[in-house]
């Protein structure tokens, strides 16, 4: 329930971020295994993760305080230190990356990445509609969705790790060429503590190389999470809203990183904002080319 209840969350971005592309001059093709681009479909090969609600990266302790390593999807690290009592890496690790074909707005997606199989709760049917060559020389597979709004999901897998591209809605569904495109210039790999780590081949951009946003999400925002962006920010106090749930926003500069806390009370939240340090931040980017995307 954790996973499908992140999933959601991060569904509402995905489908607001493809509102904003546009639509294409012509609709796409119908899908079709013998469309342009695609190559005909193997049996599928689920992630060693199956079943699995959450990546729970390893932490260790330095006397009385829990260092957490962070790698975000683009290669950036940084390490989280806090109080043991906070167990930031048991409450799981939800990465978060956007990308675009190029220039081409009309391809630009949010990615949603899950630790595990993807297709409980996500996809609908037993087989794939389409398939297309990987980057890998891999299978990277469009499923059908089990929400009428979404349509079709093009699914990537790399180790543990699922990686799901929303197709787009009836009037911007994204072409077999496009999808084909997506399929080989993504590539994946995870590291050898559990981390999925991105890169896009051109004409794929991904991130900070697009103006995309780069972030990690500790906890499932039910009852509680912590959301990381590796940005330049301004030092200020934190802007704190306790209306039906309670919000903090605040930025450590030195890091640098900007840190948003989401909880049901508050205690775990001033926790945080009183507890939480960031140290060794090490961009995969200039700093400069880091953004937070609303």
């Amino acid at each position: 329930m954790a996973r499908r209840n992140a999933c959601r969350g991060l569904l509402a971005v995905v489908l607001l971020a493809g509102a904003a592309c546009g639509p294409r001059d012509s609709g796409a093709p119908p899908v079709t295994s013998h469309a342009e681009g695609t190559i005909p479909c193997r049996p599928s090969a689920r992630s060693a993760a199956t079943g699995k609600a959450r990546f729970t990266p390893p932490a260790r302790r330095e006397s009385e305080v829990a260092v957490l390593p962070l790698v975000f999807t683009d290669g950036t690290t940084a390490e989280l230190r806090y109080p043991p009592e906070l167990d930031l890496a048991r409450s799981g690790v939800w990465p978060r990356t956007s990308g675009a074909l190029g220039k081409d707005s009309a391809t630009g997606r949010d990615l949603l990445i899950i630790y595990g199989d993807a297709e409980e709760g996500l996809t609908a049917g037993t087989a794939p509609v389409a398939c297309y060559q990987g980057a890998d020389l891999g299978q990277v597979e469009l499923w059908q969705s089990q929400d009428p709004d979404v349509r079709y999901w093009l699914l990537f897998r790399f180790g543990a790790w699922t990686v799901a591209l929303w197709d787009g809605n009836a009037d911007r569904l994204m072409e077999h060429r496009d999808r084909a495109a997506w399929a080989r210039s993504l590539v994946g790999r995870e590291t050898a503590t559990g981390w999925l780590v991105l890169r896009g081949r051109r004409p794929l951009r991904l991130g900070a190389e697009h103006e995309g946003d780069v972030q990690l999400q500790l906890g499932d925002l039910s009852p509680r999470a912590v959301l990381l962006w590796p940005v330049r920010c301004e030092p200020r106090r934190p802007d704190l809203d306790a209306g039906r749930s309670w919000f903090a926003s605040y930025c450590l500069p030195n890091a640098p990183m900007r840190i948003h806390v989401h909880d049901s009370d508050g205690a775990f939240g001033r926790a945080v904002v009183q507890g939480l340090q960031v140290r060794n931040v090490r961009h995969a980017f200039p700093p400069g080319r880091y953004h937070i995307v609303p």
